[in-house]
C-alpha cells in the first residue's frame, strides 16, 4: 500500500506558515524534516505548501501520497550507528504555479504564512529581464517578487526569506534581483519600501547529504525495513547545520534551536562558510 495520511497514527492536519519553493530531494530531508521535528514537539504546527520551480513534469506524486513520505536517517551519531525511519507530514498542500498560477498567488493573501525558504539551485538566484509579468515566469525570484507584490497589495505584514542555494550572500542576493524586478515592473513606490523594510531576506549556510536511493535500493530498504511503498523516500547523514545572519527574533516565528536542531545565529557567516570548506572541500581535495 502507497504510504499516506491515513497510514500515519498521529496525523494532524496544520494551517500552512511557510512557502516553499522547490520539490527536490535536500528540501525534504533537510528543511521539511525540521518542520516535522517542530511538529512532532508541539512547538510550531504548522505546514508548508510547496511550489513547483519548473514547467516540467507534475505534482501527482505528492497528491498520490496526499504529501506524506518516509524519510531514512542512517549513519553514526556520538559514536553510535544509526539507522532511523521517521514519517514527514509538514508538506500539506504544494502548487504548480505554471498551472495554478492565480491560487499560487492567492496563498500570499494568507496571514499565517510568515516564513518563505527555497532551493533552485545555485543558478536559481539569478536575474531574467521581463518588462511585464502576463503568466508565471521561470525564474524564481521573479514568482517571488510577484507574491511579495500581491502580499502586500492584501495589506499583510512582510515575512521571513530564507534561501538555502549554495551561494555566498544569498539572501541580499536575492532581495537585489527580487527588487530588480519590482522597479522593472514600476511597482507602487510604497511596496518597494515595503520590500525593503519589511521583508526580512536571510543569508544562510546549510549543510546537510541527502540523496534518494535507486528504484532499487528503494524497494529493498522498503522491504529490509518493511516500510510503505513510497516513491518519494529518501535518506540522509545524522548532521545537518542551519547557519542563519538574522536577527534571533526568527525564532519566535520558526522555533529551530528551541527544537533542539544544530541552528546557529551569527553575523559573522564567512567564518562558517570557511570552515565548511577547508573541512569538506580540504578533504575531498586531499583524497586526489
Amino acid at each position: 500500500m502507497i504510504i499516506s495520511k491515513a497510514q500515519v497514527s498521529n496525523y494532524k492536519e496544520h494551517p500552512t506558515k511557510v512557502l516553499q519553493f522547490g520539490s527536490g530531494v535536500f528540501l525534504r530531508g533537510y528543511f521539511d524534516w525540521m518542520l516535522e521535528s517542530m511538529n512532532q514537539q508541539g512547538i510550531f504546527n504548522g505546514s508548508a505548501c510547496m511550489v513547483k520551480l519548473t514547467p516540467r513534469g507534475n505534482l501527482d506524486t505528492y497528491q498520490q501520497q496526499d504529501g506524506v513520505f518516509q524519510h531514512i536517517v542512517r549513519g553514526v551519531r556520538a559514536g553510535q550507528v544509526v539507522n532511523e525511519t521517521q514519517t514527514i507530514t509538514a508538506i500539506q498542500s504544494w502548487i504548480h504555479p505554471y498551472q495554478e498560477w492565480d491560487e499560487f498567488l492567492s496563498t500570499a493573501q494568507s496571514p499565517a504564512v510568515e516564513v518563505v525558504v527555497s532551493n533552485s539551485t545555485e543558478a536559481g538566484i539569478r536575474y531574467e529581464q521581463m518588462d511585464a509579468l502576463n503568466a508565471c515566469p521561470d525564474s524564481f525570484p521573479a514568482k517571488l517578487c510577484a507574491w511579495l507584490a500581491a502580499r502586500f497589495d492584501a495589506g499583510l505584514p512582510g515575512v521571513w526569506v530564507l534561501p538555502f542555494e549554495l551561494i555566498e550572500s544569498n539572501g541580499d542576493a536575492l532581495k537585489d534581483i527580487v527588487l530588480r524586478h519590482a522597479a522593472d515592473w514600476s511597482l507602487d513606490a510604497a511596496c518597494i519600501a515595503w520590500i525593503k523594510n519589511e521583508v526580512h531576506f536571510v543569508n544562510t549556510l546549510v549543510d546537510r547529504i541527502v540523496a534518494a536511493p535507486s528504484n532499487e535500493e528503494r524497494s529493498q530498504l522498503i522491504a529490509d525495513q518493511q516500510l510503505a511503498e513510497d516513491q518519494l523516500l529518501n535518506a540522509s547523514e545524522p548532521y545537518h547545520i542551519l547557519v542563519l545572519d538574522a536577527d534571533p527574533a526568527l525564532e519566535k516565528v520558526l522555533p529551530l534551536q528551541r527544537a533542539g536542531l544544530n541552528v546557529v545565529y551569527t553575523d559573522d557567516l564567512d567564518a562558517y562558510r570557511e570552515r565548511k570548506v577547508k573541512l569538506l572541500n580540504g578533504a575531498h581535495t586531499s583524497m586526489l
